[in-house]
């Protein structure tokens, strides 16, 4: 075949190429251009369906994001030798043409490794281009120019999501599923992964999307209970629920808040106990503990049954998740712990129990890693509790 006949088809194939745009995928396995012939130590390997001379193959493969195969071992020589170019001849990036005898990889890889044929190079005719699997399998050749090839090129990055996609191919090299919902953007950056959600509006920035986010304005009170549920609502007694879902104005509410008599301890949780058969009762913003046969009088002149909740406290405390969404791991930061500890509860989006972590005293900036490998990817509601404040946060783990 003459090399003037290809001139047509490669203009064709690098214009082809250029309209894809910096970040478009190589369109072979992806297209009939190409064929993938797998992963081999992290990289992906495809083989030209075509012919070019040395010099085009280095230009198309260039012009794709990847280059012309390097070789830098056995294994991956006879990789490419058999399962990639099946013991036709087809160029490797190596070449000699800007010094005779001077090899190099059009990479700037270190050139090591060699597989030369019998009595190669030789440089019979100004042969400054390699073929591979000429006379015996796995066998190097130096060519002159003008001789059309098929050739393999190599990306350096694989099949990173381990989908059988290599990422060159990969519309979502990052999202094992591919935009599970199919709404155009894909689940590891989607803030709603599972609904179709093409405008990812995310009203309260928690980093869920509106669309699957049970609580709209980050308020602490679910849009199914909440009478303003795009409206972000305060927590006038900084008990961790908003006043729009607050059943217990006066403070905590994990007991039986607004009591108008004491009915004994049976009733109240342990962060209600103090002292020694004592109960807390707030009073005007301060905590006391007291003796069961006062209690009735405190709530008779309308205090509240149960420790006040410290608005000071609730402001230090601080709790933030990153990254969120999150894939593998995310990083829960504490802050304002010196004097309390706290305990970290996560739920997924039925409620149950998935994990707990309890945070000790004395820390004054806390930073604890969670592995989410075992997470199924989706929404979870995580907590972070003190004796006198709850917070819960969304985490959307996507993959």
């Amino acid at each position: 075949m003459k090399i003037a006949s290809l001139y047509p088809f490669f203009v064709f194939f690098v214009l082809k190429i250029a309209s894809f745009g910096l970040t478009a995928p190589l369109n072979a396995q992806c297209d009939s251009t190409f064929i993938y012939k797998g992963i081999y130590e992290g990289h992906a390997y495809f083989y030209s369906t075509a012919t070019l001379s040395w010099e085009d193959a280095n230009t198309a493969a260039s012009a794709l994001g990847g280059h012309l195969v390097t070789i830098s071992n056995t294994g991956e020589n006879t990789f490419v030798a058999t399962q990639v170019v099946e013991g036709n001849l087809a160029w490797i990036g190596l070449n000699d043409a800007t010094s005779e005898g001077v090899f190099v990889w059009p990479n700037n890889e270190p050139f090591g490794y060699t597989n030369w044929g019998n009595g190669e190079p030789n440089n019979a005719g100004n042969e400054n281009w390699v073929e591979i699997n000429r006379n015996d399998v796995g066998k190097w050749n130096d060519m002159p120019a003008g001789f059309p090839r098929r050739f393999v090129v190599e990306f350096d990055q694989g099949d990173t999501d381990l989908d059988g996609i290599p990422n060159v191919c990969d519309t979502c090299p990052l999202d094992a599923n591919n935009d599970e919902d199919g709404d155009g953007f894909c689940s590891n950056i989607d803030n709603c992964p599972t609904i179709v959600n093409t405008d990812q509006a995310d009203l309260d920035s928690d980093g869920l999307g509106d669309a699957c986010d049970l609580d709209s304005d980050n308020d602490g009170c679910s849009d199914q209970n909440d009478a303003n549920p795009l409206i972000f609502s305060l927590d006038s007694d900084c008990d961790g629920v908003s006043d729009d879902c607050d059943y217990c104005a006066g403070g905590d509410d994990k007991g039986p808040c607004n009591a108008s008599a004491f009915q004994g301890f049976d009733q109240l949780s342990d962060g209600w106990l103090c002292g020694d058969q004592k109960v807390y009762v707030c009073q005007q913003g301060k905590t006391l503990c007291i003796s069961p046969n006062a209690v009735q009088a405190y709530l008779d002149q309308g205090d509240f049954l149960g420790p006040c909740v410290s608005c000071d406290l609730a402001h230090t405390f601080q709790f933030e998740m990153f990254p969120n969404p999150a894939a593998q791991e995310v990083t829960i930061f504490l802050n304002g712990l010196e004097d309390q500890s706290a305990k970290l509860t996560f739920f997924d989006n039925l409620g149950r129990l998935v994990l707990q972590k309890n945070i000790p005293a004395g820390l004054r900036f806390a930073s604890v890693n969670f592995n989410l490998n075992e997470f199924a990817p989706g929404p979870y509601y995580v907590g972070a509790s003190t004796q006198n404040t709850t917070v819960t946060k969304k985490l959307v783990v996507a993959r």
